[in-house]
């Protein structure tokens, strides 16, 4: 079976490096206005600081490609409350493959998990539906909506959870620092068959005393495959965690003694933490039975690596 993983894992990045389908790399005269991704920033919000240009930061102070990138203000800090969203649609109608993947680079310095007065960066997908017409967590893992999201040069940067910005459970983002690395997003295009784009944003939010650079984005691409990337749930990396389907009962292993887990979140379906565990030892009997049924994600963060594993409750 893990063959077979590692195989459709190949098959995957494979396609994904073929020659994409629509693509933004901000060079201006070179981009084929077919083959465009459009990317806007909302002109009527006066204080978005999102820009497209060159960097000319400290740390952010290079492009993926030359000349320019999408960057939270091409030459200032940030340093006072803001919110402020990047949009990009996808066009799906001439699509013929079941995924959709989004495929970019970023760049960011922001405040750290640990300041009372934070920042970071969330990544939405709007759901046009009448019931659920909001911007949804991509990082969460909307099951058929979103496939996974992932880094394919993981550099040590982390998710974020800072309960300042969405009280009171907080925000499932991007927090920290990072040099470039690359990323993807895979959605299920049948999930929006009655949409002719995909519409996502990136959202940077800071408090009102942050102090940082932000978010660098440049390289986007857009892939259609038929095949994306599969984990065994129980079992990722160093951590070992069954059953993965149960009342509230789960047994947590470490199977390096060495790294030790620092915290466990609990995030429910809407990217939201419901639960923290702090000092976790390395034989951990997990008990969720206050929780609804569902479909939950551990987030587990150990000295050496950050894994998410997918569990149910169901009583």
């Amino acid at each position: 079976m893990k063959h077979l993983v590692f195989f459709m894992f190949l098959i995957f990045q494979s396609e994904l490096h073929s020659q994409p389908i629509y693509y933004q790399y901000f060079d201006g005269n070179d981009t084929v206005p077919e083959m465009s991704l459009k990317i806007y920033i909302d002109s009527t919000d006066t204080n978005n600081i999102w820009q497209i240009g060159p960097p000319q930061k400290t740390f952010l102070n290079s492009p993926a490609s030359f000349p320019n990138v999408a960057i939270t203000d091409t030459i200032n800090t940030i340093n006072f409350g803001d919110t402020s969203f990047l949009y990009i649609d996808i066009p799906i109608t001439n699509i013929n493959s079941a995924i959709v993947a989004l495929q970019w680079k970023h760049k960011f310095l922001f405040d750290s998990i640990n300041h009372p007065n934070g920042s970071g960066g969330i990544i939405q997908v709007f759901i046009p539906d009448s019931i659920y017409g909001v911007w949804l967590n991509c990082l969460a893992n909307y099951g058929e909506l979103l496939h996974n999201f992932f880094p394919l040069d993981y550099p040590g940067y982390y998710l974020y959870d800072n309960y300042i910005y969405i009280p009171p459970n907080g925000a499932f983002g991007f927090s920290g620092q990072s040099d470039w690395v690359d990323n993807w997003m895979c959605f299920n295009k049948y999930s929006y068959n009655f949409q002719d784009t995909i519409k996502v944003r990136f959202g940077f939010i800071s408090s009102d005393s942050a102090n940082c650079e932000g978010w660098m984005l440049d390289n986007f691409n857009v892939h259609e495959t038929w095949i994306h990337t599969i984990k065994e749930n129980a079992a990722d990396g160093n951590v070992f965690v069954y059953p993965t389907i149960s009342s509230g009962d789960f047994k947590i292993r470490n199977k390096k003694a060495e790294s030790k887990i620092e915290f466990i979140d609990v995030i429910n379906n809407e990217g939201r933490i419901v639960k923290r565990l702090n000092s976790i030892s390395d034989n951990y009997d997990l008990r969720l039975h206050e929780l609804s049924d569902g479909n939950y994600k551990l987030f587990i963060k150990t000295e050496f690596e950050t894994i998410i594993i997918e569990i149910v409750i169901q009583h």
